[in-house]
């Protein structure tokens, strides 16, 4: 029966417990495969199927071993990785945040409509169009500079 252990270790430690992990493994003989192929020549079917079925337990071991000291270096480049990236999650609004700003940038608009100089209606509307947009637009960079 297989079973899962796990235990804590320092990150700094996973290399080299991956090291002991390794140390660990009894490689076999591969001149077993010689033996079983003068057992097949001289008939020894069924002493050659148990060398092999034997040969290929060993062989089953250490792939499970090496999947396991594998994955367990990838999840240590993983957290690594993670280390040395700045804690983004900080950096981004909450919802209140976000909701202030838009109520900044809504009164903001307002008030340029308010402060558009005088002239033809169109060219009241115009202006107050532009400024819109301009405010708009800076608003949606700042947003994505922040969610970035």
């Amino acid at each position: 029966m297989e079973v899962k252990m796990q235990y804590l270790v320092d990150l700094e430690d996973v290399p080299k417990e991956c090291k002991v992990l390794l140390d660990g493994i009894d490689l076999p003989e591969w001149d077993i495969l010689i033996d079983v192929s003068s057992l097949i020549s001289e008939g020894e079917i069924m002493n050659s199927v148990r060398e092999l079925e034997s040969f290929r337990k060993e062989l089953y071991r250490i792939d499970r071993r090496t999947a396991d000291v594998s994955y367990i270096l990838k999840g240590y480049l993983q957290a690594k990785s993670a280390q040395n990236k700045p804690n983004i999650s900080a950096e981004v609004d909450t919802e209140e945040d976000q909701q202030e700003n838009l109520e900044r940038n809504i009164r903001n608009c307002q008030n340029s409509l308010k402060n558009v100089e005088t002239g033809t209606p169109e060219q009241e509307e115009e202006i107050a169009l532009r400024e819109l947009t301009e405010m708009i637009k800076s608003g949606l960079q700042t947003q994505i500079k922040e969610t970035k």
